[in-house]
């Protein structure tokens, strides 16, 4: 599975019958994206996704790339561990902060080019503070196929679980935080976060794995500090890695179509990242 293969198609969908207008405003979207992810966290409001042409254009950017990194890391994982991640028919995942699936095409990634039963049902939970994720999410889980089900699941990473997001976190085989720990480390002045994060690793069940990919960096200090004394065992880490998607033979310039469309705004083919993968005792 080529995802930047799978996020034209997407792409496409979520674009088709927009009118001419639209490219402009993706392409001021696609500016203020950049130009936010790079200072994230000094944003108190954090990244706004109201408009859908916003989460077009987060979809174009970002979702081939960062469904690709986590695909890989979950293929090291295997490789560290020499068997596969999942058994059974179900797979059950919950993506925190998974706005439009991206998680869920990278464990998709993962099981279709793991040797996994043809049959392995993925069910998929997105974690989102915006609600509007859900229709993007629910082109991507169309695209997926019939063994993808997707759930959605609105939370706020300053307050308590909700009693059914604790019940999605308590079923899940993986959870993933992809990102989310640099939009959302400077809401802890008071704790709330960390609250929030403690009661995530104290949900899941025993066996599960956490799989936390972010900016090297304060967001991985932040997350580790957040791991100690949590029940949690280090299976495999990173430090500042660069991920190039060419590198992996990703068709990555079947997306240069929208490139000359939105004003020159590239889409992500390489970055440097750290991350975490941990196992609930």
């Amino acid at each position: 599975m080529d995802t930047y293969v799978f996020i034209r198609d997407v792409v496409d969908r979520l674009y088709a019958g927009q009118p001419n207008t639209a490219d402009a405003i993706i392409a001021t979207h696609l500016a203020s994206l950049t130009a936010s992810y790079r200072v994230v966290n000094a944003l108190p409001a954090g990244v706004n996704y109201t408009d859908p042409l916003a989460r077009l254009a987060y979809v174009f950017k970002y979702a081939a790339a960062h469904s690709y990194y986590l695909a890989q890391i979950l293929l090291e994982v295997r490789q560290q561990l020499a068997h596969p991640l999942f058994s059974g028919p179900n797979v059950f995942a919950a993506c925190l902060g998974g706005g439009p699936g991206t998680d869920i095409i990278g464990i998709k990634k993962h099981l279709l080019d793991g040797a996994y039963p043809a049959g392995t049902i993925l069910n998929g939970c997105v974690f989102d503070r915006q609600p509007g994720w859900n229709n993007e999410w629910a082109y991507v889980a169309n695209a997926l196929g019939n063994t993808v089900r997707p759930y959605f699941q609105p939370f706020d990473a300053t307050v308590p679980l909700a009693p059914n997001a604790r019940g999605y976190l308590a079923s899940a085989d993986i959870v993933t935080i992809s990102y989310l720990v640099s939009e959302i480390m400077h809401l802890d002045a008071h704790g709330a976060v960390t609250v929030f994060f403690k009661s995530c690793f104290d949900a899941v069940k025993p066996g599960a794995l956490f799989v936390f990919v972010d900016y090297f960096g304060g967001p991985t200090t932040f997350f580790d500090s957040l791991c100690i004394g949590s029940g949690l065992q280090l299976v495999l880490s990173s430090g500042n890695e660069l991920k190039n998607m060419y590198s992996f033979g990703a068709t990555v310039g079947i997306l240069d179509f929208y490139t000359s469309k939105f004003n020159g705004h590239s889409y992500k083919k390489r970055t440097t990242l750290g991350y975490r993968i941990l196992r609930k005792m």
